[in-house]
């Protein structure tokens, strides 16, 4: 079962219809191809979004093949990270 990066926070930067694996997570993100939620909609209602930029390497773990810990930037300040509990099964 493929997993999808979860459409209800993150997107794509462009309009191709390519989805957003973890296996083609890292190159959309170097790419700049991925876009986060904000915390406030505009005020029609309709979701803004920040596009996010890598902050470091991936990380993964030998003990558990399932974690990931991706870590990003988007704005002046603020940071976040992409992680296993980021995807859904799809």
């Amino acid at each position: 079962m493929t997993q999808y990066l979860n459409p209800t926070l993150y997107r794509r930067a462009s309009n191709a219809n390519i989805a957003i694996t973890r296996n083609n997570v890292d190159s959309l993100l170097d790419a700049g191809m991925i876009e986060v939620r904000m915390s406030r909609d505009l005020s029609d209602g309709s979701p803004r979004y920040w596009r996010i930029r890598r902050n470091g390497k991936t990380q993964t773990w030998k003990r558990d093949a399932n974690r990931v810990r991706i870590p990003y930037k988007y704005g002046m300040y603020g940071y976040g990270v992409i992680t296993e509990t980021d995807f859904v099964e799809g």
